[in-house]
């Protein structure tokens, strides 16, 4: 099915800077060299500290406390410190990469099971295509009668330019499409433009239970891969004052697995705490739930850990109750060193909004009482590597007198909003962790570099009483400070 991507990218500026010490004023310091040669000058062990642990050999705090408030900003630390129990910091070279043959065959026999899947057809059968014109027929008169302006808006598109294009389609369709097996092979796919214009390729499966679905049948259990072979430069369909319909080069491949029950859930970021009942709600206690992805993981030699579990509820029909599961996020260890989640989707070429980019990896998983109903693995990396052997890290109080300057540089300009009341930050956790940051003039090549992470909760309170609470477990790190350089690391740029 064809889709036009209307991209409306809004990007946040964070200010750069680093801070040698205490009494040296914050400088931009972007260059990845001289981060690197800082980074490899580490004197020589004192008698007995090789054997020590990071924390101890460079005298870590456990927790960290700090309070400030200007004007409607206010931020509120008391975190623990998490350090990794390693000797040694490196830096490490990393690259993006396809997912193999050998991986996607072991992870759908793994994941599919039993279940017969086909090979989703790359066009909808007459019989499809018919189903959608009565629905947005429908939908358009029901639109246009509302009175409502956006929704007569709404049903103009609907007819004028929905309608005309699925008549296009159906003309040429087929009566019906054959369904074609699958038992993981990868094949060639297509992207096309609206106009049906071929302007790129990947290697990839899109593979469902249900190969013809409909708007009362669903996929069933679905299972895509979508590798970045020969990927086009970014496509612009049509622009206009207000936005740009298109699509834009992404360097990340993807692949998920959704059993049908899966599809009752929200989007990842719906996760809400444990409730106390969680065991009974979802068939599944949620140290069975974490054993179970983590026995996934150790099983398939993948080398990530569960950092992260919530809850979420999903969607019922009728009087059926409602059904609930565990969202478990994982996040990779290198060298025994955990990488950061960066909470936004990928790192930029530039600010253009069909701007080459570069996706962050991430890794989820949801389980109920049946077990693992769906997988997502976005833009895996391959290790190529070790730069630095072991780091030279700043003081942990050089670090913090950079998150105290610049946590309120960074935030107070939506403070300041008019229509904001007061925006809240409590940090509740600082670590140690890897930050992935690009190699100049690359997107896809990069360095994982130890960096400061400061998590916790976002509350921003609007002057209508309208309160939004975003913890950063869902949506990244509220600061990241370089452990080398104390440059703040902005993720949407890379570096």
């Amino acid at each position: 099915m064809k889709r036009t991507f209307v991209i409306a990218l809004a990007i946040l500026f964070l200010l750069t800077a680093c801070q040698a010490t205490p009494d040296a004023p914050i400088v931009v310091q972007k260059d990845m060299e001289q981060m690197i040669e800082r980074a490899d000058s580490a004197p020589a062990f004192a008698e007995g500290d090789a054997r020590l642990a990071i924390r101890e050999r460079c005298g870590f705090p456990a927790e960290y406390d700090y309070r400030t408030e200007k004007g409607k900003l206010q931020i509120d630390v008391k975190a623990g410190v998490d350090v990794p129990d390693v000797y040694l910091m490196p830096i490490v070279r990393v690259a993006a990469r396809d997912f193999t043959q050998e991986e996607v065959s072991r992870l759908f026999d793994l994941l599919c099971g039993e279940k017969t899947m086909y090979i989703l057809p790359d066009r909808m059968s007459k019989a499809q295509i018919e189903e959608q014109l009565i629905r947005a027929k429908k939908n358009a008169a029901q639109l246009a009668a509302s009175g409502n302006e956006d929704d007569i808006s709404t049903a103009a598109y609907y007819a004028d330019e929905l309608v005309p294009m699925l008549e296009k389609l159906y003309a040429s369709a087929p009566e019906d499409n054959e369904l074609v097996p699958s038992d993981g092979t990868l094949g060639r796919m297509e992207l096309t433009d609206p106009d049906g214009g071929v302007i790129g390729s990947y290697l990839g499966l899109h593979a469902a239970e249900n190969a013809v679905p409909g708007y009362t049948k669903d996929f069933g259990a679905q299972f895509w891969v979508k590798n970045n072979d020969d990927m086009l430069t970014s496509a612009v369909f049509s622009e206009n004052a207000m936005h740009l319909s298109g699509r834009a080069k992404a360097t990340g491949a993807g692949l998920f697995y959704s059993a049908a029950a899966a599809s009752t859930f929200n989007a990842p970021n719906s996760k809400m705490p444990l409730p106390t009942d969680a065991a009974q709600k979802a068939g599944v206690s949620p140290d069975e739930a974490r054993a179970k992805v983590e026995s996934f993981l150790e099983a398939n030699g993948l080398p990530f850990d569960t950092h992260d579990i919530g809850f979420a509820q999903g969607e019922s029909s009728g009087s059926d109750p409602k059904p609930y599961c565990y969202m478990l996020e994982c996040r990779r260890i290198v060298e025994g060193v955990p990488c950061a989640s960066a909470g936004v989707g990928a790192s930029y070429a530039s600010n253009d909004a069909l701007a080459e980019s570069w996706d962050y990896e991430r890794m989820s998983f949801r389980v109920d009482g049946s077990g693992i109903i769906s997988m997502n693995w976005n833009s895996p990396l391959t290790i190529m590597n070790t730069v630095v052997e072991d780091c030279t890290l700043m003081p942990f109080e050089d670090i913090v007198s950079v998150f105290e300057k610049m946590m309120p540089i960074s935030h107070e300009p939506l403070a300041r909003e008019d229509f904001m009341g007061s925006v809240n930050f409590d940090i509740d956790r600082v670590s140690l962790e890897f930050v992935r940051v690009t190699e100049q003039n690359s997107i896809g090549h990069g360095l994982l570099v130890p960096a400061w992470c400061f998590y916790g909760t976002r509350t921003a309170i609007y002057n209508d009483g309208t309160r939004y609470d975003h913890h950063s477990d869902g949506y990244g790190c509220h600061l990241i400070v370089n452990a080398v350089d104390g440059s703040v690391i902005d993720p949407q740029k890379g570096y």
